[in-house]
């Protein structure tokens, strides 16, 4: 009786999720005719169609966006990490161009879907967009050509550091990291100095910064003195010393 019962829940789980996916396919496809479809000579703007149904912009923008993406890819050659599904291509239209391609390139560094990614891996698909967008600003490229490298070398790096081999790609991975707090340090000094540019700092005041500038100074040597291999300084004493003073 137990195995009838859970068999017959299994299967209305699925009759009904098959339900859901026919509306929600049904739906798009009625927001899309009547605000994309060049066929239908009394369509209208996605802003007046959201009006007259009550329903938030971005909404109608993103059901008729991702219909109209996925009735033109669905015939066509799978790219890895791509959009697949209508839902895919309904969250892919509500993502900026950036993240999406994120997501995407995170989609096929890892082998997973993009629907999984976009929902369960935001915070690699911020991480992986910030360092592509630190290297296109460096390098003079777009953040488009730097995203699959990334994402590419995080997942070799991260599957190097779990079996615990393949060195090169460690070392690779943590490149790409080192690269990101760099990149994220340079952006909030930038920020700092935007600020001090507003404020008219008294002696107190300067004072009272001194320390935190000449730990700043201190850092900044230390990874310069790391990547150019200097000598003359017992780095891992002064290391020690910051890091202390940080905890």
């Amino acid at each position: 009786m137990a195995i009838r019962k859970t068999a017959d829940f299994v299967a209305r789980d699925r009759e009904l999720e098959s339900a859901q996916e026919k509306t929600t396919e049904a739906l798009a496809e009625h927001r899309w005719h009547w605000t994309l479809d060049e066929s239908n000579a009394t369509r209208v703007s996605i802003e007046e169609y959201a009006r007259r149904v009550a329903r938030a912009r971005s909404t109608i923008y993103e059901q008729a966006h991702g219909y109209a993406s996925w009735i033109s890819r669905r015939s066509g050659p799978t790219v890895p990490g791509a959009p697949v599904s209508l839902t895919d291509h309904i969250r892919h239209a509500g993502l900026g161009a950036d993240r999406a391609e994120a997501v995407q390139a995170v989609a096929a560094a890892t082998g997973k879907s993009f629907g999984n990614v976009r929902t369960h891996h935001i915070p690699e698909v911020r991480e992986v967009l910030a360092t592509a967008q630190d290297r296109a600003e460096r390098k003079g490229t777009t953040v488009s050509e730097e995203l699959p490298a990334v994402a590419e070398w995080r997942e070799k790096g991260r599957q190097a550091a779990r079996q615990e081999r393949d060195e090169r790609n460690v070392s690779a991975f943590r490149l790409v990291e080192f690269e990101g707090h760099l990149g994220a340090a340079v952006r909030r000094l930038r920020q700092a100095l935007a600020l001090a540019r507003e404020i008219d700092f008294t002696d107190d005041e300067v004072q009272l910064m001194e320390g935190t500038l000449s730990t700043l100074r201190t850092v900044i040597e230390l990874v310069d003195l790391r990547i150019t291999g200097k000598t003359g300084v017992d780095w891992d004493a002064a290391f020690a010393e910051v890091m202390e003073e940080a905890s």
